[in-house]
């Protein structure tokens, strides 16, 4: 008996509908950039996991144990997507340099 005096609306009564919201607010779609990092987070994965299959297999192939052939291949993985990373920034720098050298040498001309 001592639910008789239950009240399940009693929340609901000291907070009228109308203002509570029923709807989410919109969210604006990421942006490029955001959408670029997605982009370049699944390559890394992508980069890692191909290098650290092909180094396994060749450890494999050479006769190396199975824990020590995945454990070199996984270390091999890392240090290939280390390279490949700095290579694309150092490939991504030089590019950068030579256009901004391009475009002042023309700034340059045409004064």
């Amino acid at each position: 008996m001592a639910l008789r005096h239950y009240q399940p609306d009693h929340y609901e009564e000291s907070h009228p509908k109308e203002s509570r919201v029923t709807y989410q607010r919109y969210q604006v779609p990421s942006s490029a950039s955001n959408r670029l990092k997605d982009v370049l987070f699944f390559l890394n994965i992508t980069i890692f996991s191909i290098l650290s299959v092909l180094a396994t297999y060749i450890f494999l192939s050479l006769g190396l144990h199975t824990l020590l052939a995945f454990v070199a291949g996984m270390i091999s993985g890392l240090f290939g997507l280390k390279a490949t990373q700095l290579l694309i920034r150092h490939q991504y720098k030089r590019l950068k340099r030579k256009k901004m050298g391009v475009s002042a040498s023309t700034k340059k001309s045409k004064s």
